[in-house]
């Protein structure tokens, strides 16, 4: 049988049609009201935060400028490319320097100031403390037993050739020609604890210079043997178990000094910005292979001939009776 229709329905259970749809009209205009509100309070709501937020849609706010990111990295070239570009402004005023024979401090200052590399070589706290200076070595390393070629000697070889003619030109008049080293560091702003380079080669004197915008940062030495001390100059130094060290501090700012790297040695407070070099004969020089020779000549290095030096020998500092820098006779059994 046909249905009734369901104001038919209401009617037979004596219930007003009208009533059912004006209790849902009110409803339905409560609904509107609050989702109006609930839409209202959004407009401030920043709809690209939040945990659940896909960043590959929202990449940036409404209110944030359109910027043409493609363009922008155009602006700023890669890592990379910059270390590049510096590396070629470092060549160019190093071939600059050796076309027109300058070895002067300024122009040294002005390629340090310049070079892509910086860091620091590790195992040094004892020497340079927790230090966020640069210290780079050139030239032969000794590790260990391990021996070799730092790979930054191959790397920079314009720069290796170029500070080892700068040390020559520039040695003490009573080391000129006669200067020997295997080894340089190059550090800036490198302070330094008191120590002795108990990893050179015994019998073998260092040399050490600084440039740069800076006052102070004078070397520390401790007295040899046979040095005199009658004038004013010598301060002391105290050691860990507690003695006293007499010494002097010695000006290396645009001069070359040598030195006893056996000694007690650093460095003075500075003020501005120090670059220092030093050149030094590591331990392991006695066991250089013909190769690793003919690669250091090559790039400068003043090889030293060890044949007279024992490398295992401890100590050239001058002990008790014993002249600074010499080493006892070999025995002849």
């Amino acid at each position: 049988p046909e249905q009734p229709l369901p104001a038919e329905l209401g009617r037979e259970a004596g219930q007003d049609p009208e009533a059912g749809n004006e209790e849902k009209k009110s409803v339905d205009a409560k609904t509107q009201e609050t989702d109006e509100e609930f839409f209202d309070a959004q407009e401030d709501v920043n709809v690209t935060e939040g945990p659940f937020v896909n960043p590959e849609i929202f990449s940036e706010t409404p209110d944030a400028p359109n910027v043409d990111h493609a363009e922008d990295d155009l602006e700023r070239p890669s890592r990379g490319l910059r270390k590049a570009e510096k590396k070629e402004d470092f060549a160019a005023k190093i071939a600059a320097a050796v076309d027109s024979e300058d070895y002067s401090f300024s122009t040294l200052t002005d390629i340090l100031n310049a070079a892509p590399f910086s860091g620091t070589t590790p195992g040094r706290v004892k020497v340079n403390g927790e230090s966020s200076g640069t210290r780079v070595v050139f030239g032969m390393y000794t590790h260990g037993g391990m021996h070799g070629l730092c790979n930054k000697t191959y790397e920079y070889s314009n720069f290796v050739a170029y500070m080892n003619n700068f040390l020559k030109v520039n040695l003490p008049d009573e080391s000129k020609g006669k200067g020997k080293w295997t080894s340089f560091s190059v550090n800036r702003n490198l302070p330094t604890n008191l120590h002795r380079d108990e990893h050179n080669h015994p019998g073998m004197v260092a040399y050490a210079l600084g440039c740069g915008t800076y006052s102070g940062g004078e070397l520390w030495v401790e007295k040899a043997t046979d040095e005199d001390i009658d004038d004013q100059e010598w301060t002391t130094k105290e050691l860990a178990n507690g003695s006293l060290v007499l010494g002097k501090a010695v000006d290396t700012r645009n001069r070359v000094v040598e030195f006893l790297p056996k000694r007690w040695h650093t460095v003075e407070e500075w003020a501005g910005d120090r670059w220092s070099v030093v050149a030094y004969t590591t331990r392991g020089a006695a066991d250089a292979t013909d190769r690793e020779k003919k690669a250091l000549k090559s790039r400068g290095f003043p090889f030293p001939d060890l044949r007279h030096l024992r490398r295992c020998r401890k100590d050239a500092t001058g002990g008790p009776g014993a002249a600074p820098g010499k080493l006892p006779k070999r025995s002849v059994r």
